[in-house]
């Protein structure tokens, strides 16, 4: 079986839109990473309804 000489180009286009998303959800304050934050500072900032994502694809 011969794989598709795309293959790496295509898995690094959808890492890149995976890691944008990412990054996007935790400069708004929606990554466990705030949760945490907030359980040891007893602050109460993150919004775990704004957080769930659904359906997170990887540019597909």
């Amino acid at each position: 079986m011969r794989l598709n000489a795309r293959l790496p180009e295509e898995l690094a286009r959808k890492l890149e839109a995976l890691e944008r998303e990412w990054r996007e959800l935790n400069e708004a304050g929606h990554t466990v990473a705030h949760l945490f934050r907030d359980a040891m500072s007893g602050e109460k900032k993150f919004n775990l309804a704004a957080s769930i994502q659904m359906m997170l694809s990887a540019g597909t």
